[in-house]
């Protein structure tokens, strides 16, 4: 009895622990599990009472152990394992189980159809039951293997009885066809079984999500519950539930807080009563559907509290499944407080934010301009921290450098760095950066594809409005295109500044290599000229080139297999080998090529203007050939500027080489014209000199047929003197040596006296001088002189060319209001359209080379010359058969005279002088011809005072200078032995004889001659034929002497 309280709670504890059914971490091994759980327990149960009932039976009943013996036989085999595999199946060995359960089973069931004698229903009960429990615990699959082994086992069963190996079986059918019955019945049983199980497991799963979704139902409605009571007690809002007919049912503790009442002193009242009287106007009057409707209660209210004081809430209704309906309002009076005090200061905020509004706008704009404009300029930015690491680049800079924004982000800009620059530069840039906050300039930098380009670079900080620095930003623009093109035309400038020079053409050219050598990567070059028969190439310019390469290349031959010079000056166009060690140009001179370290060569042909071969420009690679369109650019260049410097060289040896003749010829012309002016002005002197004597002598005067017969030789004499005279002017104007000396001339003074020297010859010729009326009053810019001798001429030709009975006038014409038209009109023959053109030009005498009319053909060519020194110009009107007018237009000066001035009569007589001392004065002539000794002499006779001596050489005068000490002295240039100038020294040189002056009377009457005289010490230059009073005004001026009034 004792031992009863103890083992009573074991057994307990044991027998609840195993009647429940065990649990698993997945779905489905518990339910596996469960359905074992009830398979075991079934076995147990069914067996043990069929013991019970066995042992009943045999006790009361039969009183035969055997049914019993079976019976207990049978519990052994069933109940003991199914106890083993519960044991199990609570311990986790869930597979074990299933299978210990249904292997015994099997087994069992077989030993008891082997042993039993009269019946194989048990077994065949069993075999089905075994089936269905495998179908249930396990799958189909399982199930129909089971079904398989129990036909089989069947079949054995029949095969055993067949051949008596079993007891003896009470059936009315033999065993085969009884095995194939039941194993028929079996399969339908294991066909049935499976569509049950299916069906039993989907039923199952359903049932088992239903309850799954039920509990999580409930368990969300549970914490929704919870979360509602919370929320309706704790919220800080008012919450109130109404009926249908609008009466408080109960409200929350923030109602109570927030109007006063408790929920007892509003549980059935009307929602109205707490609504104003002015308000209640608003409200449906009837109908609590509407009252309550979302539109009446929505929206802001205002409600009174228990005190009588009002508030504003905001208010939500919300209808509630069970008919009522859910109030929730928050209280908005500090919120109206504020809406008040936000609509007195409204206007002002409104205009601050428009303002504001519209300077966002403004900024919006300028940042997205900016952004545009970042994104499309076409100049480079690049900006960096105060680290100076790349943070930002714009497309151009991609563009210009190659370099992506991913490939340069967070490097430093010294990658572009082309080495061009020294540590010095970058100090001073980076130091005008931090001082003046900015540097600009030009750089050198290197692309991502290893060429160098040129920039024009501005660096400045990047600083906010409170002046601290965030960076710095660059931005620059690729002017490698504008550098070179300037380096060319600096080029240019300095090749042409050297040809105008007259710099010699290697120099030319060594600068034009050396230029290309700088620009272009990797090349040498040379410039090769084409000798003077064409057939060979002789070397022009190679600096830096190996001596032994152009030793080799002097002298090429013109041909193909000359390397590329010979072939491009063989074929005239541009020859570009791109690999000398196999191309056939090279096969001759490839060895020397390789040696010099050539691997490619382009030649190009110099050509000139005309497309003349001159030469070659050469251009030696040490890198195969990869110009870029800039290095083309300059190699063009050269190519160009070669071949001008060539031609232009070659043109000026040919100029030179003309000018040195024209020179020799122009001397050779020179000294004819001296060595003519000479011998005719000798002869001349005599004939004009004594011509004058005759006429001047008042002691023996000639009579009027002598004076005619006298004059006559002095006209042709004075003529031969003027061509003479005409021909070394035209000389000088052309050699540029005739010097004008222009002035005020008035008119008045100049025609008398052009009247009066061709009177003569207009009454020779019959032909009536019409001269205008004086005064004049007429002032002109010109040289007197050249004036005068140009309407000489005029009128000459007009009388000359005219008909006897004719007439020749001049008249004015005021070309403008700077310019006088003087006119000589005549009557003449004209002069024929086919031959106006030739008019001008010297030596044509247009068809009177024959006539009697004489004249040189210079005349028209030297006025026209001596007009346009004086700045005037010379025309010309003309019909044959009726006569020609010829006009000159000088500078006028428009005044009117004050005083007028006579113009002379046309006479002109020697002045007399009086001499300082009484007596007599001595002068030396010292000349070698005995005529012009003889008419010195004559000439001096009729001087009073005047003592002379003579000498016929140096020598002889330098004696008589010595021993008489002469006032004055004449001397002749060309004498023979000593010349005048040898002569002058020497008295220039002698103290006793240096004061004299000395005055040259010589034939040597050119420009040259005059100067160079006048440069070695004469006081004074005369010319032969001697004028008689020019001799006799020198001779006065030198000799002190005065003007007799």
């Amino acid at each position: 009895m004792t031992a009863v309280p103890f083992a009573s709670p074991c057994l307990t504890n044991a027998l609840s622990r195993y009647l429940r059914p065990p649990s698993f971490s997945d779905e489905n091994s518990t339910h596996t599990a469960f359905l074992l759980h009830v398979i075991l327990w079934s076995w147990v149960l069914v067996v043990t009472v069929f013991v019970l009932i066995s042992y009943g039976f045999t006790a009361y009943v039969d009183g035969s152990s055997t049914l019993y013996e079976r019976a207990l036989t049978a519990w052994l085999v069933w109940v003991v394992p199914s106890a083993l595999f519960l044991v199990l199946l609570h311990h986790g060995k869930l597979r074990l189980a299933i299978l210990g359960h249904l292997f015994v089973s099997w087994t069992a069931t077989s030993a008891m159809a082997l042993t039993a004698g009269g019946t194989m229903a048990p077994g065949l009960f069993i075999y089905a039951v075994i089936i269905l429990e495998s179908g249930l615990l396990l799958w189909s699959s399982i199930g129909w293997g089971m079904a398989a082994l129990c036909t089989l086992s069947l079949f054995l069963l029949a095969v055993a009885e067949r051949q008596q190996l079993l007891p003896e079986m009470t059936v009315t059918h033999g065993p085969l066809s009884r095995a194939g019955t039941i194993a028929i019945m079996l399969w339908l049983m294991v066909a049935l079984q499976t569509l049950a199980t299916r069906t039993i497991r989907r039923s199952l799963q359903q049932a088992r999500q239903e309850l799954t979704e039920r509990r999580a139902a409930e368990a969300a409605l549970a914490v929704s519950e919870l979360q509602y009571r919370t929320l309706f007690e704790q919220a800080p809002i008012g919450v109130a539930i109404l009926d249908a007919a609008g009466r408080v049912q109960r409200i929350n503790p923030g109602t109570e807080a927030m109007l006063g009442y408790s929920e007892a002193e509003l549980s059935n009242q009307s929602v109205l009563s707490l609504i104003p009287q002015p308000d209640l106007a608003q409200y449906p009057s009837a109908g609590t559907e509407r009252l309550c409707s979302v539109e009446a209660i929505s929206g802001e209210k205002r409600l009174r509290r228990r005190d009588g004081s009002l508030i504003h809430v905001r208010t939500g209704v919300k209808a509630l499944p069970d008919g009522q309906w859910q109030v929730a309002f928050t209280d908005i009076s500090d919120l109206k407080a504020a809406e008040v005090v936000l609509r007195q200061s409204g206007e002002a905020l409104e205009r601050r934010v428009e303002e504001r509004t519209r300077a966002l706008s403004a900024a919006n704009d300028e940042l997205l301009l900016a952004a545009i404009v970042y994104r499309t300029c076409g100049e480079a930015i690049l900006v960096t921290n105060n680290d100076n690491q790349i943070i930002s680049v714009n497309p151009a800079f991609t563009e210009i450098t190659g370099y992506s924004l991913e490939a340069v982000i967070g490097r430093n800009p010294k990658l572009l760095s082309s080495g061009a620059q020294d540590a010095a530069f970058y100090q001073a840039m980076w130091l005008a950066i931090e001082t003046s906050n900015g540097w600009q300039g030009e750089i050198c930098n290197r692309r991502k594809d290893g060429q160098n380009y040129f920039e024009w670079l501005t660096i400045r900080k990047v600083l906010d409005d409170n002046g601290e620095q965030h960076g710095y930003v660059a931005v620059f623009s690729d002017i490698t295109r504008q550098k070179i093109t300037h380096e060319l035309d600096r080029h240019h400038n300095q090749v042409l500044e050297m040809l105008t020079k007259d710099a010699p053409l290697p120099a030319i050219l060594e600068r034009i290599v050396l230029f290309v050598q700088r620009q272009v990567c990797h090349v040498q070059c040379a410039v090769r000229v084409l000798d003077g028969e064409g057939k060979r190439l002789l070397h022009g310019a190679a600096p830096g080139l190996p001596d032994f390469f152009n030793e080799a290349m002097h002298g090429l031959p013109i041909g193909l297999e000359s390397g590329s010079s010979g072939t491009a000056i063989c074929t005239g166009e541009m020859v570009k080998v791109d690999n000398i060690a196999s191309h056939p140009y090279w096969v001759k001179f490839r060895e020397v090529a390789q040696r010099a370290g050539f691997v490619a060569s382009w030649s190009a042909p110099l050509k000139s203007i005309a497309c003349q071969k001159l030469g070659t420009l050469d251009i030696y690679w040490r890198a195969p050939p990869a110009p870029n369109e800039d290095e083309l650019r300059i190699i063009q260049s050269a190519i160009q500027l070669a071949g001008l410097a060539i031609e232009r060289k070659q043109s000026e040896d040919e100029v030179r080489s003309c000018w040195e003749a024209a020179l020799q010829a122009n001397v050779a012309k020179s000294e004819f014209l001296s060595n003519m002016s000479h011998e005719l002005r000798t002869p001349l002197n005599s004939v004009l000199g004594f011509s004058q004597l005759l006429l001047s002598d008042e002691e023996h005067p000639l009579s009027e047929e002598q004076k005619s017969y006298v004059q006559i030789v002095l006209d042709g004499g004075q003529h031969l003197l003027n061509l003479i005279n005409d021909i070394l002017d035209l000389s000088k104007i052309e050699s540029s040596q005739i010097d004008t000396h222009p002035d005020n001339v008035l008119l008045d003074d100049i025609l008398p006296q052009c009247f009066a020297l061709v009177h003569s010859l207009a009454e020779k010729n019959a032909v009536r001088l019409i001269a205008p009326e004086y005064p004049l009053s007429l002032l002109v810019y010109a040289d007197a002189t050249r004036l005068r001798q140009v309407l000489v001429n005029l009128l000459s030709n007009a009388i000359k060319y005219n008909q006897p009975g004719g007439s020749v006038s001049l008249s004015f014409n005021p070309g403008s209001e700077e310019r006088l038209q003087i006119c000589i009109t005549d009557t003449g023959i004209g002069i024929p359209i086919n031959k106006q053109a030739e008019l001008f030009k010297p030596f044509q005498r247009l068809g009177f080379e024959n006539s009697a009319i004489e004249g040189s053909g210079i005349g028209l060519a030297l006025t026209k010359r001596l007009v346009e020194l004086m700045h005037g110009r010379i025309g010309f009107e003309s019909r044959a058969g009726i006569g020609s007018t010829f006009w000159i237009e000088l500078p006028w000066i428009k005044e009117q005279l004050t005083e007028r001035i006579s113009p002379p009569s046309g006479e002109i007589s020697l002045p007399a002088f009086i001499r300082p001392v009484a007596a007599p004065q001595k002068v030396l002539y010292i000349e070698d011809n005995h005529f012009n000794l003889f008419y010195i002499q004559e000439l001096l006779q009729s001087v009073e005072g005047v003592h002379l001596l003579t000498a016929t050489d140096a020598e002889q005068g330098l004696k008589l200078a010595e021993t008489e000490r002469p006032d004055l002295i004449l001397l002749d240039i060309n004498l023979p032995g000593m010349d005048g100038y040898e002569a002058l020294r020497h008295l220039k040189s002698s103290p006793a004889t240096a004061p004299i002056p000395v005055l040259a009377l010589t034939v040597n009457a050119t420009p040259e001659d005059m100067g160079k005289g006048l440069e070695a010490g004469f006081i004074d230059y005369l010319t032969k034929p001697v004028d008689m009073e020019r001799v006799i005004t020198a001779l006065a001026t030198h000799l002190h002497w005065t003007v007799a009034s």
